[in-house]
């Protein structure tokens, strides 16, 4: 009786594993159910592929507990899952070189992976042993992006107006999720009176995980161009304070102020220093010393600067509502409104209405 409750159990949680793979698979791949503000990135083409053959690998599981005579379904659902980890391994990468990836590395990042489900298909004893090895080269290339990911995070307010919107410190807790299914592997192996649970929790373990990430890169924006992400690092690096003011720094300002207070680029929520460089005729290395060494500045505070000016004026002189008046002056959102708005008066954008 047991048995067939963990049974029906399990092809309750491998069913909705399998449709949460499709679904999010085409989200991420063709933006359906919703939609999309954002130009569509390598990296939710990637994961939306991955996810759809995933789902393909989640009806070879259930063909297996339907046909279980038939044990080959399983072996193909194993091979076609360590093949997936080859996706993930790119997503990494293109998250580490800002949606630039090289094809050549990608090929060698494939490489592993590919080997191992090849091994695989052609001797499927292995298989426990190929998937966590796979899973653990998978795990070295994550720990290595995320390190250096996080090096970055500094350098997002020299590059966006709203850097809490480009932050990637989520990379860490899909880390710490992936960890976490290791150790419920493991608690399985080591608690044999647990193992018939143990397609139950690992389906519903999944599809949670699976759920927290592709929602982080639906959510992903287009990044600044990788050579732009290494200017301003390359620029942060070589700092002097007894920066020479270049002949046209001041020319430069007076073009930036033009920008901000008659164009109102601030009024982008996306703006990105890309942007106002293209406007301006400069390149980022300039920008980002001026901004630095001459108006003692970063893009982001200086983009919210202006922001915040206005926002003080519309609260003062108008009815409109708070959040909208956020949204008008180029905040994300209300969160990302108040935060600033706070930091930069000590009030609230209530309080400062108020008076």
């Amino acid at each position: 009786m047991q048995m067939d409750i963990i049974t029906y159990l399990s092809g309750i949680s491998n069913a909705i594993y399998a449709v949460v793979c499709l679904l999010c698979g085409l989200q991420l791949c063709f933006g359906i159910f919703s939609q999309r503000q954002h130009t569509d990135t390598l990296l939710s083409q990637l994961m939306g592929t991955c996810l759809l053959v995933m789902c393909g690998s989640a009806v070879c599981y259930l063909l297996s507990d339907l046909l279980p005579d038939l044990g080959y379904w399983y072996r193909i659902g194993a091979s076609i899952d360590i093949f997936v980890f080859i996706g993930y391994a790119m997503m990494g990468y293109a998250l580490y070189t800002n949606n630039e990836p090289s094809k050549g590395k990608l090929l060698a990042l494939a490489s592993p992976f590919a080997v191992c489900a090849i091994l695989n298909i052609f001797f499927p004893e292995w298989l426990t042993i190929l998937f966590f090895v796979a899973a653990g080269i998978l795990f070295v290339h994550y720990i290595y992006f995320g390190v250096a990911i996080q090096r970055r995070e500094h350098l997002l307010g020299d590059l966006y107006s709203d850097p809490e919107s480009h932050s990637l410190r989520w990379i860490w807790t899909a880390i710490g999720l992936f960890v976490g299914w290791w150790v419920v592997s493991g608690l399985f192996l080591l608690l044999p009176s647990l193992l018939p649970w143990y397609d139950v929790a690992a389906f519903s373990y999944m599809s949670v995980l699976i759920l927290f990430v592709a929602t982080k890169v639906n959510n992903y924006k287009q990044p600044v161009r990788l050579a732009t992400l290494q200017e301003v690092e390359n620029e942060n690096h070589n700092h002097n304070d007894n920066h020479n003011e270049n002949k046209n720094e001041n020319d430069m300002q007076v073009r930036l102020k033009v920008l901000m207070e008659q164009e109102q680029l601030f009024l982008n929520p996306d703006l990105t220093v890309e942007d106002v460089v293209k406007r301006m005729g400069t390149n980022t290395k300039y920008f980002s010393a001026m901004l630095r060494d001459e108006m003692h500045t970063s893009f982001f505070r200086m983009v919210n600067d202006y922001r915040v000016e206005r926002a003080k004026y519309l609260l003062e002189h108008t009815d409109t509502k708070v959040e909208v008046i956020g949204e008008s002056c180029g905040f994300n959102s209300r969160q990302s409104f108040h935060r600033v708005f706070v930091k930069a008066t000590g009030k609230t954008p209530s309080e400062w209405r108020e008076g």
